[in-house]
């Protein structure tokens, strides 16, 4: 069976080289433009200069716009890409909020947005004086209630989080239809949220396809506990790739610093999977990260710690576009039926930049 293949597009200025970027993917063909909703980077500006060229270009890491406003100016700018946010959550934007963005958004684009939701990260939340408790508990709620704003209109709803009294959402569905909600999950309890709520399943970490195949049985018997279909879910995978013309500078890339500081955001899962404990000593990953709350020493100790073995195949596909094809027809035959591409390749080495679009778009003709 295919794969659909979307891209991610980093929010950064300069805008002219974003909105390139989204240019080339409509076409190119691809399927959809996925945008991170992010206050925070998931890297530090203590050890950014070590990543290289790109530091030298974004003397910071910490440069995202705001996604919603620019998928807007990219809706008009195109005529058949998707787009989706990777992700966004309920505790910056609560769920009132969310569901009339969601709805102002599949208007602009003509129905071509989707709502991607999670529970969020402490490095959004916590620096900026939001709350971070039970974050799993809120998106569940949240999602709850964002649907029966669509659905019913007005809602009055007593929860644990949020308490709504005639509340209207009247914007009305686009073309008699409400954007997808598609849901970043991992854990058992998201992935069961996951069958109860969203369109979509989206997974982030590093996955084998036994796992793969594993979570996504999680999400699909709590869709049918809930009464859903569970073959209406579609399963998707937000991951990063490392597309190279040869193999081994893929492989080179792997082995870059930008590749070692990005592999802190994964979670005790996969560092278990190669027989060591998290270099940070945190069994969430990417949830309970907080770069800039991290001294420059705690952070090239933790570095230290990243085995070489897990940056050379563990950390990303890799390869040329037909090897990274072969890696995830290997997950599709445990499910997959739809991914985004983050192409670390020009992150890694700048020189990379040109024909970036280009090989995504030849993955996605081998993978069609």
């Amino acid at each position: 069976m295919s794969v659909a293949v979307g891209v991610e597009v980093i929010p950064s200025p300069p805008l002219d080289l974003t909105n390139g970027l989204v240019d080339q993917a409509e076409a190119a063909g691809l399927e959809s433009v996925w945008v991170p909703d992010h206050l925070m980077a998931w890297f530090a500006e203590s050890v950014w200069p070590d990543v290289g060229n790109v530091a030298l270009m974004t003397p910071t890491p910490h440069v995202y716009l705001d996604p919603m406003p620019l998928i807007a100016s990219w809706a008009a700018r195109t005529e058949r890409i998707r787009f989706g946010t990777a992700v966004t959550e309920p505790i910056r934007r609560p769920p009132g909020q969310l569901a009339n963005t969601a709805l102002t958004l599949a208007h602009i684009t003509g129905g071509r947005f989707v709502l991607g939701i999670g529970c969020g990260e402490a490095e959004n939340c916590l620096p900026y004086g939001l709350p971070f408790d039970k974050p799993v508990s809120r998106l569940e709620e949240a999602l709850v209630i964002i649907r029966r704003l669509w659905e019913d209109g007005r809602v009055t709803y007593e929860g644990r989080f949020w308490s709504l009294r005639d509340a209207v959402c009247r914007i009305g569905a686009y073309d008699g239809r409400f954007p997808e909600i598609w849901v970043g999950a991992h854990g058992p309890r998201m992935l069961e949220i996951t069958g109860r709520h969203g369109d979509g399943w989206v997974p982030h970490v590093p996955l084998t396809a036994e796992s793969y195949a594993e979570k996504l049985a999680v999400v699909h018997r709590a869709a049918e506990d809930a009464g859903r279909d569970p073959a209406a879910i579609v399963p998707s995978y937000n991951t990063p790739v490392c597309l190279a013309d040869d193999h081994d500078i893929a492989h080179a890339m792997l082995m870059s610093e930008a590749m070692r500081q990005y592999a802190l955001v994964f979670d005790q899962e996969f560092f278990a999977r190669l027989g060591v404990d998290h270099p940070l000593g945190i069994a969430a990953g990417v949830s309970g990260y907080i770069p800039e709350w991290l001294s420059e020493r705690e952070l090239r100790a933790a570095l230290e710690r990243v085995p070489d073995p897990m940056l050379a195949h563990d950390i990303s596909l890799h390869g040329t576009p037909h090897d990274v094809a072969t890696q995830i027809k290997g997950l599709a035959d445990a499910g997959l039926r739809h991914i985004s591409v983050i192409d670390s390749s020009p992150f890694t080495d700048i020189s990379q930049m040109p024909g970036a679009i280009d090989r995504v778009a030849e993955l996605a003709r081998l993978l069609a």
